[in-house]
């Protein structure tokens, strides 16, 4: 009985484990990867404006990066259904 509810609990972590996995939806994944380019590109910037103004810009960007990433509308996994 009790290996039975430790081997139910080991099923049910395991399936958490992979549905964290799961990948952004494809809009949200382009967003992501244009949003990566335009950090990049606006980091050869960082002599055109004062530096404040860069920092705050470019932290703006990666923390939205961050979100997307963290937070985005993740694709459905057709393999598990």
């Amino acid at each position: 009985m009790k290996s039975n509810v430790i081997n139910e609990s080991h099923r049910a972590s395991e399936a958490e484990r992979v549905d964290d996995g799961r990948p952004l939806t494809m809009k949200w994944f382009i967003a992501l990867i244009v949003l990566w380019v335009v950090i990049w590109a606006f980091v050869g910037a960082s002599g055109l404006m004062p530096r404040w103004l860069w920092a705050t810009i470019l932290g703006l960007l990666v923390a939205a990066g961050f979100a997307i990433a963290l937070f985005g509308p993740r694709a459905s996994s057709s393999r598990n259904k």
